[in-house]
């Protein structure tokens, strides 16, 4: 294991706490599950995608996250995806909170 990938910004150790996380769950998709395919582990999990949610709105805030028009974003770093559920948009397609992510419900 590279000790570097045990190694968590201010910002990650933030969302932990806010989110109330085991921090090795954060840990074990940062360094993914020793050469399994981490896609056919991957199990929705809400509190780790609360967590995901938490660091993406930190990434974004210091401009270290690209907008796409999915509903799961990549954040660099971690074999999971952030899965968007809260983003409400009107009959345009619109985001009422930011107009460059993706509708998951019309309002």
């Amino acid at each position: 294991v590279n000790p570097r990938e045990n190694h968590l910004s201010f910002e990650e150790e933030e969302c932990i706490i806010q989110t109330n996380i085991d921090r090795q769950l954060v840990i074990q998709d940062k360094i993914g599950f020793n050469g399994i395919n981490e896609k056919e582990l991957f199990v929705y999990n809400p509190i780790f995608n609360e967590y995901l949610g938490c660091y993406a709105n930190k990434l974004d805030k210091i401009g270290k996250l690209v907008h796409t028009k999915s509903l799961y974003i990549a954040i660099p770093g971690y074999q999971t995806p952030y899965k968007i559920e809260s983003l409400y948009c009107d009959e345009g397609f619109s985001s009422h909170s930011d107009p460059l992510r993706p509708c998951i419900q019309r309002i």
